[in-house]
């Protein structure tokens, strides 16, 4: 297969779980609304996704995206521009066509064949992340910021910090990047700028210095969740401007997670589902996956916007601290959005919590799964 290579001068790229029912007939999906609130072809396209999804998982009370029992040509999924899901597929013939249709209706679904498996993507993936070392004296394992994968272009995506490479041409030094990571067939090469993590410390913070994801139980204790990164130690107290909200419970800031919850011990806050600057609400005790090039809103304490999710299992080296299974979306934030509320699928004024935000990369938005925050954490949306 030909070597996709795609250059970029900029980039601007921040995901979740929802429990659904494995029939569209007027069945609930997850915990909260039936078939019929689903009226745009992108929700539909979603529920399906997710269905496919949960088919797939490996455990009963948390499916995933990344780790799953896929079948062998299965290569990833993605929502078209008109909201509808394309299938990719390594194998496309009538047998195929009829497994996928033992599980969703095959209506506004399309597929597509490619050459390689979601596990070929997976195996390449893994080793780059091996390899990735920002503090490497060879300056082309240096360059490395992230990698992830493309399912629309069937490729893993290494992302090279645009200002190592020098005054060396584009091209000739993306090939020779690639080629010290890895021999896979298939890479994009996108240039870029190194991530950031987004807890800036400003006036106005929401909590601590920076912002709330959304409220939860854990434990039958309700709090909040937000991003820890490395400053936020368990019994820390954190306040909401001069008042106390609460006590942090045990942080987490590696693998893929980088969550904490913060039991609140002030009864003055009370909880909400209302997303600030977001016409919609979230479900309770529901969280979704998004596909690739679907729709994300993002409110976080500086900025509330959407955008496309761009590549579905990023991986990024913060100071040393590896995050995996990370997602990046093309949505402008700041610092003192980490930790803001992640949000999609579902219908226009109600969407599923999908993630939060852990950083930044080149000013758009990476976000930590929430199925890894339910797994991890043991937290039941609010």
């Amino acid at each position: 297969m030909k070597r996709i290579l795609c250059l970029m001068l900029t980039l601007a790229m921040c995901i979740g779980f929802g429990a659904v029912s494995a029939s569209e007939n007027g069945e609930t999906f997850g915990n909260d609304f039936t078939h019929a609130d689903v009226y745009t072809r992108e929700g539909i396209a979603n529920y399906k996704y997710n269905t496919l999804l949960k088919f797939w998982a490996r455990s009963s009370d948390c499916y995933d995206d990344v780790e799953a029992n896929f079948p062998t040509f299965y290569a990833g999924a993605y929502i078209d521009d008109d909201g509808d899901l394309v299938l990719m597929v390594t194998r496309l013939d009538a047998e195929t066509k009829a497994y996928f249709a033992e599980i969703v209706d095959l209506a506004n679904v399309s597929f597509r064949e490619v050459e390689y498996s979601i596990y070929d993507l997976k195996a390449a993936h893994e080793a780059i992340t091996a390899k990735m070392n920002p503090n490497s004296s060879d300056k082309k394992i240096a360059s490395v910021v992230g990698v992830g994968w493309s399912f629309r272009q069937n490729s893993v995506n290494l992302y090279i910090n645009s200002a190592v490479k020098g005054d060396e041409d584009a091209t000739a030094f993306a090939d020779s990047v690639k080629a010290t990571m890895t021999d896979f067939p298939n890479v994009c090469i996108v240039f870029s700028e190194p991530a950031e993590l987004c807890a800036a410390v400003q006036p106005g913070t929401s909590i601590s210095d920076r912002s709330v994801g959304f409220w939860c139980y854990v434990d039958n204790k309700l709090g909040v969740i937000t991003a820890p990164h490395s400053s936020i130690n368990y019994g820390d107290v954190i306040k909401i401007g001069s008042a106390t909200f609460g006590t942090a419970h045990t942080p987490y800031f590696g693998g893929n997670l980088d969550a904490v919850f913060i039991e609140r011990t002030n009864t003055s806050f009370t909880p909400s589902r209302s997303v600030s600057g977001h016409a919609f609400s979230h479900y309770s005790r529901s969280h979704s996956i998004l596909a690739e090039n679907e729709m994300a809103y993002i409110s976080g304490k500086n900025n509330k916007g959407s955008g496309k999710v761009t590549d579905t299992n990023f991986t990024v080296i913060y100071s040393g601290v590896t995050l995996t299974s990370c997602v990046l979306t093309n949505i402008y934030i700041e610092g003192g959005d980490s930790g803001g509320i992640v949000c999609g699928g579902g219908s226009t004024s109600m969407r599923y919590v999908v993630g939060i935000v852990t950083g930044r990369f080149f000013n758009s938005a990476i976000y930590i799964k929430a199925g890894y925050i339910h797994s991890g954490l043991g937290a039941e949306i609010y």
